[in-house]
């Protein structure tokens, strides 16, 4: 992403994400850095925290979820090393065996887990070679849509994405 493409994104995002951007440049080199802005179709699993149905609440970052203040976000991207930009993202996972492990399921937190399609028309995000995981930079008011975009799997569906993926 370049500093014009940065610029025109940044007024898309929640607020403390946009935050984030404006007051440390190493959050901002690394979002640059890390983020494509154009994909699309791109199927991907998150951890809910129920396993009914998924919420709006299942795509709000640890930032937003925790309701930090500017000043609690600036001190922790100058104080807390695991306090990065990707904080600021939604975990996915385009390996369902990989986010069970990592995500330790089940896990209290941890509910269900979801499927759907990650897209560029609700945020950018990173791919990282090698890696099957990607922070997903959410537009600001995309959680609605999600919710409905993406769907719970029952533990049946769970053992055959399982299979199709060779384990």
């Amino acid at each position: 992403m370049n500093n014009r493409e940065f610029e025109e994104y940044l007024s898309r995002f929640p607020h403390r994400l946009h935050y984030a951007l404006t007051v440390s440049e190493e959050a901002k080199n690394e979002f640059i850095n890390a983020s494509e802005v154009n994909f699309c179709g791109i199927n991907v699993y998150r951890g809910t925290i129920n396993n009914k149905e998924v919420s709006e609440n299942d795509f709000i970052s640890f930032p937003d979820a925790k309701n930090l203040s500017d000043e609690e976000i600036k001190e922790r991207l100058i104080r807390d090393k695991k306090f990065n930009i990707g904080s600021f993202a939604v975990s996915v996972n385009e390996s369902i065996d990989e986010l069970i492990t990592v995500l330790n399921i089940p896990y209290k937190r941890i509910k269900g887990i979801a499927k759907g399609q990650m897209t560029s028309e609700f945020g950018v995000a990173d791919f990282k070679e090698g890696s099957t995981h990607h922070n997903w930079y959410l537009f600001e008011e995309s959680e609605k849509k999600l919710s409905k975009q993406f769907s719970i799997l029952s533990v049946e569906e769970i053992e055959n994405e399982r299979m199709v993926s060779g384990r």
